[in-house]
């Protein structure tokens, strides 16, 4: 796993950013987004993922992480953005609300998990550059 991470981070893809969140030389959190990997309109980004060592949540580096990335989709041209979040997962859906995002109601079956993992579409209809 750690060879594909490293791949991954190394090469993001075409049209895609990455941020990682160092502390004393260590990485403690990463963040992905740009181009949609799903059929969306023209002005939509995604944030592919985001996530933070659980032994750094509720210090506000997740907020900083999440609000440099939604910056940096809106310096980039989106007006609009998304992201998947499992289902069930409430701390992230509060975490996004908290940031004035919102689940709106579409889901879908992530076919890379075993079982598949239900994922629900969590949105920000317009992003502002700040």
């Amino acid at each position: 796993m750690t060879a594909r991470w490293e791949r991954s981070l190394a090469s993001p893809g075409e049209g895609v950013s990455q941020l990682v969140l160092c502390i004393d030389g260590q990485v403690v959190g990463w963040s992905g987004f740009g181009a949609p990997r799903d059929e969306v309109g023209d002005g939509v980004g995604e944030i592919h993922a985001i996530n933070l060592s659980p032994a750094y949540w509720s210090r506000g580096l997740g907020s900083l992480l999440f609000a440099q990335s939604v910056r940096e989709l809106a310096a980039m041209g989106y007006r609009e953005a998304y992201l998947w979040v499992a289902d069930g997962n409430a701390r992230a859906v509060a975490f996004y609300e908290r940031h004035g995002w919102h689940v709106d109601g579409v889901t879908q079956d992530d076919a890379g998990f075993t079982p598949p993992l239900r994922e629900l579409r969590v949105v920000c209809p317009v992003l502002t550059p700040s």
